[in-house]
């Protein structure tokens, strides 16, 4: 078999595996996604974060680009557009700036 053809099938087969997986695994409960938008107050309650559902779109955004990318041209490896991994970047940027934030806070 030839290396590259090796390569790609090998790449394709894992870009159908681990989704599958980790989905079976978050359908059977074995992941648990109850608290994924929630995160933890200074007082200790759980609360709502947009944030978090700003990062989990944005990131499901991304992946779903370049997983489009790739379908479109199975035999190169698709490159991620600059303006996602910008959105990506600023997205990370928000979510550890709230975070620090409410550090912040926390310790006045």
């Amino acid at each position: 078999m030839r290396p590259d053809l090796f390569i790609r099938d090998a790449t394709g087969a894992f870009l159908i595996l681990v989704p599958a997986v980790i989905g079976w695994q978050i359908l059977t409960g074995r992941i648990e996604m109850g608290g994924m938008l929630y995160e933890r107050d200074p007082a200790g309650r759980l609360v709502y974060s947009p944030a978090r559902l700003q990062l989990l779109l944005v990131s499901l955004a991304g992946a779903a680009q370049l997983l489009w990318r790739f379908t479109g041209n199975p035999d190169h490896l698709a490159s991620a557009n600059p303006l996602v991994l910008a959105g990506m970047g600023a997205s990370q940027l928000s979510y550890l700036a709230s975070k620090a934030w409410a550090a912040y806070q926390a310790k006045k």
